[in-house]
């Protein structure tokens, strides 16, 4: 559990709603290994063109920041906050009740992450790679762009 107040855990799901990405990542393996199966793991991560916010979320919550400059010429460079498994899990736990946007992206994630454990389990089984791919097509159906 993270030391945040209510008033700061309802501020920081706005900020998740509003500038945050929330998926599960789907990497294949290099061509060297191509035999083995997809990874699939949680994506977290926030950014924004003011820096301030962005530190203020590392203080307040952990994980790191990155730091762009954007491709478009008059475009203000930004940063990116990232959380790792156990502290978005830690995070996640505390917001979902005020998200409201990505209310359902944060339950399915915390779902995959309660059956999908991380670790070296190699090889995992068809089973198991065959639940990661369904948590990873369900994300990516509520991340879709409205047409």
């Amino acid at each position: 559990m993270l030391d945040i107040s209510e008033t700061e855990a309802a501020y920081i799901a706005g900020i998740i709603d509003g500038e945050g990405t929330l998926t599960i990542r789907k990497k294949k393996p290099a061509a060297k290994v191509s035999h083995r199966p997809p990874h699939y793991s949680v994506t977290f991560s926030v950014s924004n063109t003011e820096a301030s916010l962005i530190h203020w979320l590392q203080n307040r919550c952990g994980g790191s920041v990155h730091y762009y400059e954007n491709r478009c010429k008059n475009c203000r460079p930004y940063a990116r906050w990232d959380l790792q498994t156990q502290q978005a899990v830690a995070l996640l736990q505390q917001v979902i009740p005020y998200l409201l946007i990505k209310n359902e992206q944060a339950k399915l994630a915390m779902e995959f992450l309660a059956h999908c454990p991380r670790g070296r389990e190699n090889p995992r089984s068809d089973n198991r790679v065959a639940l990661e791919e369904g948590f990873w097509l369900a994300m990516r159906w509520l991340n879709r762009r409205p047409r």
